[in-house]
């Protein structure tokens, strides 16, 4: 995880919802605004949710000794099939190729500001630690290298993964 704690109630949508909640009408005045929690419950829903679990807690496929994210735009089979043309079997580098997930193609109509600077690496450093549990649970007899590149610059933050053979 990063070092500093980032609160997600920074966020604008979250914040905007919490100063919507006005003190006296539906909590009382010296109550602390509600928190993550309970804007999950309110704001978030089952759905959503569930495919946020999904990015954190992604499914595996294995192609060829290649173990590739499950579901994800980048794969196909005919994108694998050129790649492991191109790139003659390799499959640490077919990998890191195909499971690279920048993290600014998640979202539509991010701001570029110091807030969704700090969101995106704590939610970079966030899906790192989960993928590494994940994979090592899945695939217990192979390592892996899980990394976070916090880039300015070409892709912005990027979570990626390949095999160490």
């Amino acid at each position: 995880m990063s070092s500093t704690e980032f609160d997600p109630m920074e966020l604008p949508g979250a914040a905007a919802w919490q100063r919507s909640l006005k003190p006296g009408s539906s909590q009382d005045a010296a109550e602390p605004l509600p928190g993550y929690l309970t804007y999950i419950k309110y704001e978030v829903g089952l759905d959503r949710a569930i495919a946020v679990m999904r990015l954190l807690v992604p499914e595996f496929v294995e192609i060829r000794g290649c173990v590739l994210l499950r579901g994800v735009e980048s794969y196909s089979t005919e994108t694998f099939e050129q790649w492991w043309s191109t790139l003659k079997g390799d499959v640490a580098a077919i990998e890191d190729l195909l499971n690279r997930l920048p993290l600014w193609d998640l979202f539509a109509d991010l701001t570029e500001d110091g807030v969704t600077d700090r969101a995106l690496a704590e939610l970079g450093s966030s899906i790192e630690l989960t993928w590494k549990a994940a994979l090592s649970k899945r695939f217990p007899n192979r390592r892996f290298l899980v990394e976070f590149r916090d880039e300015t610059t070409g892709y912005g933050p990027t979570v990626s993964f390949h095999s160490l053979m």
